[in-house]
């Protein structure tokens, strides 16, 4: 069942009803997002655990693709992004520091990974209203700029993406 499915993930008795709805995505622009289930998020999730690549050590061959689009795209931050229950988690990071994970209610991929556009961007965070108050916006770092190509799964799952983010807006995305 989808319960039992869930509770792979997370006690959900142990939830407090703040968190009760941590896979889904605040302030979602349903006219340009897919429609989303918990049923249909639980089958993302568990085919995001068989991979089995949350919460493992930095890989190499990872870094050197963020740190080439990084240097490609002139954008000081590169993410391999993987949306977890109520978390982001970064497979690679290239130039937020140590940071590992962020909440999804803040993630930016979160919205990419259910946008009906190929590469979900959004050229000024100030201009938009799903984002212009979001922590990630008005502190570090300072986001501006965003745009992340989902990493599907041949079976069709949406399960991170590979992004990258600016502190300067770019009109022409």
């Amino acid at each position: 069942s989808i319960q039992m499915g869930l509770s792979a993930f997370t006690n959900l008795d142990s939830l407090a009803p703040a968190h009760c709805c941590d896979w889904q995505t605040p302030k979602l622009d349903l006219a340009t997002s897919h429609p989303h289930t918990m049923e249909d998020e639980v089958k993302r999730l568990m085919e995001l655990k068989e991979y089995a690549m949350l919460d493992t050590e930095h890989d190499e061959k990872f870094e050197r693709i963020t740190a080439l689009a990084s240097r490609i795209f002139e954008a000081p931050i590169c993410l391999v992004s993987l949306v977890d229950i109520g978390r982001q988690w970064f497979k690679s990071n290239r130039g937020l520091g140590e940071v590992r994970e962020t909440t999804r209610e803040t993630s930016f991929c979160a919205h990419a990974i259910l946008s009906k556009q190929d590469v979900f961007i959004v050229p000024d965070t100030f201009q938009d209203p799903r984002f212009i108050t979001n922590g990630l916006v008005t502190g570090p770092p300072y986001i501006r700029f965003y745009a992340g190509a989902p990493l599907v799964t041949p079976g069709g799952y949406k399960l991170g993406t590979f992004c990258i983010i600016d502190s300067a807006p770019r009109p022409n995305g």
